[in-house]
């Protein structure tokens, strides 16, 4: 009987080769990358065998981050070297089978292995190379961030000392501007976030008081022993605002962009890095149809040689540029839509019309 994951002899077979070709990379590569970034650090790295294990395994995580994009183009690279040098698709093509029947099956795969890599996004996965630096830099992975100023709502917060790890402010001072005029100022000697809001410990705020002419004429005292502020702003969303601050989780960067929208700030950056996690991978897929139809299907008058290392070549080249405009897009000079989101978009166009526009090619 057949159910939804009944696939096809045919199917089974295309997704198979594609698999083992991802795999072998995939592990291949990160590994490679982790152990080699140990061989020219472990000299820098605290003693105690468990924290040099800590720190190849961030490493591996930080390597699948940079790599997973690429690996997925190559493996197609590798599975279409392999269906013509063995003339494996010839032999498709005979029986009835064509180029745009084999990629079904192969774009499947790459959607699952896509939506995978952008749940690891939703996690802590995403800290690997930030919790690497950390034990390279012989600090703990809950470590503080000093002197933060950042702006909520109409108010504008100073932070002295900040604990992402442990959700802990020490030094929290909070002022109002409303009309070119300080309406209120808050100090906290500490906060701890309760998932949620901050919770300003022993907190004296400072009423201002004007006349009428706008002078300031007094103050009106007020203590709290515990008072909830900074709702929404979670701990790594305030590291963020720090210049060395790391990487954010998918939706700690959509939070982020919500706060930032509502309150009519600069949200460059966090969209920056929303499109780098869940927009930018996806060139991987147009890539690989691109690469698919035109990489030649049979081995007969070819140089596969060549035709292998212009594949590889303009894999990288596409790869290097989308990470070149990734840096343009943080620095400000370009939008993040149009230096990421347009190159991707349009390789998707040229991409389906491969795929759709000549049916002569991969009929």
């Amino acid at each position: 009987m057949k159910t939804l994951f009944a696939f096809s002899l045919f199917f089974r077979y295309i997704a198979k080769h594609y698999l083992y070709a991802f795999f072998a990379l995939f592990f291949g590569l990160t590994i490679a990358f982790a152990l080699l970034d140990y061989f020219q650090m472990s000299h820098k790295l605290p003693s105690g065998f468990n924290m040099h294990i800590l720190y190849i395994y961030y490493k591996w995580q930080e390597g699948i981050g940079t790599l997973n994009s690429i690996i997925i183009v190559l493996a197609i690279i590798v599975m279409k070297t392999h269906l013509v040098r063995n003339n494996t698709q010839t032999a498709l093509h005979a029986i009835g089978f064509s180029q745009r029947a084999m990629i079904r099956p192969i774009l499947f795969v790459m959607g699952l292995i896509y939506l995978f890599f952008v749940y690891l996004n939703t996690t802590d996965f995403v800290y690997g190379r930030e919790r690497a630096n950390a034990i390279q830099d012989h600090l703990t992975l809950h470590y503080n961030i000093n002197d933060l100023f950042f702006k909520y709502n109409d108010n504008f917060i100073y932070v002295k000392h900040l604990d992402p790890g442990k959700g802990h402010i020490e030094g929290l001072t909070l002022f109002e501007v409303k009309h070119d005029q300080v309406t209120f100022t808050l100090k906290a000697p500490s906060a701890d976030f309760d998932g949620k809001h901050w919770i300003a410990k022993h907190a004296v705020q400072k009423i201002h008081r004007y006349d009428n002419a706008g002078r300031l004429i007094g103050y009106e005292t007020k203590r709290y022993t515990q008072l909830p502020t900074l709702e929404g702003y979670k701990p790594k969303i305030i590291e963020s605002f720090d210049k060395s601050g790391g990487m954010l989780t998918l939706p700690d960067a959509l939070l982020m962009w919500q706060l930032l929208h509502r309150q009519g700030l600069e949200s460059r950056k966090v969209r920056t890095l929303i499109y780098v996690q869940t927009v930018v991978p996806l060139f991987a897929l147009a890539l690989s149809i691109i690469l698919f139809i035109k990489m030649p299907f049979h081995s007969r008058m070819t140089r596969m040689g060549s035709v292998i290392a212009m594949s590889l070549a303009s894999t990288l080249a596409i790869w290097g540029t989308l990470f070149w405009l990734r840096r343009i897009a943080l620095a400000g000079i370009v939008a993040p839509e149009i230096a990421l989101v347009l190159p991707v978009a349009a390789l998707f166009v040229y991409a389906v019309y491969l795929l759709y526009g000549k049916s002569k090619v991969v009929a």
